[in-house]
């Protein structure tokens, strides 16, 4: 579970937020202790992990009732350094953060543009609801 802070910092940060630590901390336990599978199944699991990870930092991130300009600044430095950590832990699976950052560019978006937003990405319609309440 992620400790999320309210993400409206009144400037922008270049600091990662220490939760992005703990979460490449979590993988690479969960990876050393899978190595003993070998590397296919400890790479699907792995996989799956991230898969999982991605998922709770969107929900996470929908949850935020408020997210500055540099919040959502804040949102994506995370995600980018999360992303650059797990590949240099596991440079053989170039994990992808695809579905987070995706996410992320639909809160730059202006109100009028998120339902053909929402048509092209039916995967976030659950998230939808919460994303138009976010104060812009």
């Amino acid at each position: 579970m992620l400790d999320l802070e309210p993400i409206a910092p009144r400037e922008i940060g270049t600091q990662h937020s220490p939760y992005v630590d703990q979460l490449v901390q979590h993988v690479q336990q969960l990876a050393g202790s899978l190595s003993q599978l070998g590397v296919p199944v400890a790479a699907t699991l792995v996989g799956e992990a991230i898969g999982a990870i991605c998922e709770h930092l969107v929900d996470g991130y929908a949850g935020v009732k408020k997210a500055s300009d540099e919040g959502r600044a804040q949102m994506s430095l995370d995600v980018k350094t999360l992303q650059a950590a797990l590949r240099k832990l596991l440079p053989e699976m170039a994990p992808s953060m695809a579905h987070v950052e995706d996410y992320l560019r639909a809160l730059y978006l202006p109100p009028q543009e998120l339902l053909a937003w929402a048509r092209a990405h039916p995967q976030y319609s659950d998230l939808l609801d919460s994303l138009a309440k976010q104060d812009r």
